[in-house]
């Protein structure tokens, strides 16, 4: 190929060009890029009569011949053989640029990116319908990692990018939705047959589209933009531009023919761009985020789990450079909720560092930097649930501490503040057994609730976290109830008050009262995010009165609230646990007094489920182990199975290693913990 020597000739040309193409269908243009020298003059006259009516110029030949030996047209690089390209002005090369940059926009806008996104929905049809352990499950979720980091590429769209990275996060480390998935829980198709062929369809819709771009055309991008920036510093103004539009052919090249050089050359480039380019050019090209997406496309290619790693450190340079701090902070608050979806440790712990940098970089005392030591201290919080790291919990103290210092009077946000304080010293008081934090806590949601109007609609929740942290008080001391601030219509809370005056007093009369209240409680509650709590405090009033009066009719009752309770409390729920433990205490009493062998069996099932959740360190896991070898202990008893023995020995030798190791609260805490919940706002 040739372009004109002189500047005007140039422009002239390159003028009659765009403004042909602009007129020209995708079908045209292909076959003005792929026409060959020496084909039939048939074609070669209609590719030059279209040019005759924009300019006097002759049809320049831009691609002269497509092929190389020893490689097939369908996966070869196709390098450009040409004639001379005049590069002895500034002209020449711009001219190479606007045709580089045309070309790869009429690539994108002829994209069917309507199969692309049937190709995501049919992807994710199949990862519903089938559990976290199937090999058609995972195998899919690959794939759909893949879609989704495809869509990012071309779209722009940074939320399919960070699902992308977070399946691919648990195809390698296993997330914790996938191990507790169960065939109840998902949306099956009928036939195995079906969900294959889906499968199948979304993969074959993913190829078509990922090879739906020319790839002579990307091959020409590829030659003039390697050219053009041959000639070009990088301080000029056009380099930018031609090497994000060269990354883009390079990638869709890669797209077609899986040659790792293509991938790898646009990585390299795009990493050497972002030393150098501004932080507006960063800003409004999402570099950051398309090294992210290039690196995850590398780990899928070849499995490296380093390119995982570096494109997450990506993902973190992104969020800061691109958008601010503000973005930074949002996209934290997306982790933690994509978190309680997935139970994906990463995520939570790229939010907890996404916090810090933000808190960092925010000037102290500024709105947004109270609000962050907040989210801050409630994702830490979170991350001490799930792993018992002591040292999470002391940090949200002091968080919360800080973020109350922030909060002045009239703060709109001071009551949430004193809440989330409480609360944590309510659970470092659990954890410890310190009566300083537990009076702290009490004094704190005391402070909260004198700032709500009695019409508030948190004002219940810090009623009842107030009667909480009261009722772990009186349990300890055996002080006076009748100063809690209770409003009569606040039902739960009054039935906790009445079950506590009932174990301090015996009167059944307080007992049934604390029932009713619940009951009326719990048919206000059609429904509310609550209703789990009213369902688990109702079947331990009942489960009282049974130990009190032996009514078979309440330990059913208790049993079926519980069962409601646990269908409330799917995974990750923070309270699952506690209602799988519940409910397995109250099937393992009732086969005590019945002697239903299906009620054993169920106990011990759910025990071991609750054991799952009990990951060490946790404090919880030695009780557990217990719960679970005396149910055993109990089956051995009844059938004789050595294997349940063998198994109850086990699980107490480890719970008793673990009671030399971890301190593990009182059992009268442990019981408390399954009635009673601490919500933070």
């Amino acid at each position: 190929m040739r372009l004109p020597s002189k500047s005007l000739d140039l422009i002239l040309w390159e003028l009659a060009f765009v403004s042909r193409i602009r007129e020209m269908s995708w079908w045209s243009l292909t076959i003005l890029l792929q026409t060959p020298v020496g084909e039939s003059d048939c074609t070669e006259a209609s590719a030059q009569g279209a040019w005759t009516e924009a300019s006097a110029q002759e049809s320049p030949q831009l691609v002269t011949d497509i092929g190389q030996a020893g490689r097939t047209p369908d996966t070869d690089r196709n390098t450009i053989a040409t004639d001379e390209f005049i590069n002895d002005g500034e002209d020449d090369v711009s001219g190479m640029i606007n045709l580089a940059v045309l070309l790869m926009a009429e690539c994108k806008a002829g994209l069917p990116l309507s199969e692309l996104e049937q190709a995501v929905f049919l992807f994710r049809q199949v990862v519903d319908s089938r559990p976290g352990g199937h090999q058609l499950h995972r195998a899919t979720k690959r794939d759909l990692a893949s879609a989704l980091g495809v869509k990012f590429m071309y779209t722009n769209q940074r939320h399919d990018l960070m699902e992308s990275l977070t399946l691919r996060n648990e195809i390698v480390k296993g997330s914790i939705s996938d191990q507790e998935a169960s065939p109840e829980t998902t949306i099956r198709l009928e036939d195995k047959t079906d969900t294959e062929d889906t499968s199948e369809l979304a993969k074959g819709l993913l190829t078509d589209f990922q090879k739906s771009t020319s790839l002579h055309i990307l091959n020409t991008i590829v030659f003039l933009a390697q050219q053009a920036l041959v000639q070009l510093s990088a301080a000029s103004t056009s380099w930018f531009i031609t090497l994000t539009t060269l990354v883009d052919a390079l990638y869709a090249r890669f797209n077609h023919s899986y040659d790792l050089t293509d991938l790898n050359e646009a990585i390299s480039s795009l990493q050497d761009a972002s030393k150098c380019c501004t932080e507006r050019d960063q800003q409004e090209s999402n570099i950051n985020f398309r090294i992210c997406g290039l690196l995850a496309t590398r780990f899928d290619f070849m499995g490296d789990i380093s390119d995982l790693q570096m494109a997450s450190d990506w993902m973190i340079k992104g969020t800061e450079t691109s958008t601010g701090l503000l973005e930074l902070l949002k996209s934290a608050n997306e982790l933690c909720k994509q978190f309680t979806r997935s139970g994906n440790m990463a995520d939570l712990n790229t939010a907890v560092t996404l916090f810090r940098k933000g808190i960092a970089e925010l000037p102290q005392g500024s709105e947004n930097y109270a609000a962050a030591i907040n989210n801050l201290a409630n994702a830490l919080l979170t991350r001490f649930k799930q792993g018992g790291q002591q040292s999470d919990l002391d940090e949200v103290i002091s968080l919360h501490r800080h973020a109350l210092e922030l909060f002045l009077p009239p703060h709109p946000n001071r009551s949430s503040s004193l809440n989330n304080l409480a609360s944590a010293l309510s659970t470092r008081f659990e954890q410890e057994g310190q009566q300083s934090d537990l009076d702290e806590a009490i004094l704190l949601h005391r402070q909260a609730l004198e700032l709500f109007h009695p019409s508030h609609p948190l004002r219940p929740i810090l009623l009842n976290n107030l009667a909480a942290a009261l009722l772990t008080q009186f349990r300890q001391g055996g002080h006076s109830f009748h100063s809690i601030p209770i409003n009569p219509s606040m039902l739960n809370n009054l039935a906790s008050a009445l079950l506590t005056q009932f174990e301090q007093g015996g009167q059944q009369s307080d007992l049934d009262d604390a029932i009713y209240l619940h009951r009326q409680a719990l048919e206000l509650q059609l429904p509310h995010p609550s209703r789990s709590n009213t369902l688990n405090n109702l079947a331990n009033a009942l489960w009282t009165r049974f130990g009190q009066g032996g009514q078979q009719s309440d330990l059913n009752e208790a049993v079926s609230l519980h069962r409601q309770a646990l269908e409330l409390r799917l995974p990750p729920h923070s309270l699952r646990s506690s209602s799988l433990h519940n409910l397995a205490s109250a099937l393992s009493i009732r086969f005590l007094q019945e002697g239903q062998q299906s009620d054993l069996d169920e106990a011990i099932s759910l025990y071991r489920e609750a054991l799952k959740l009990f990951l060490p360190p946790n404090p919880h896991r030695s009780s557990s182990l217990n719960n679970l070898a005396s149910a055993l202990l109990t089956r051995f008893r009844q059938g004789g199975q050595q294997s349940d023995l063998d198994e109850a020995i086990s699980l107490h030798r480890e719970a008793l290693e673990l009671f030399h190791s971890i301190p593990i609260p009182s059992t009268q805490h442990a019981q408390q913990s399954c009635k009673c919940t601490v919500d933070s706002i």
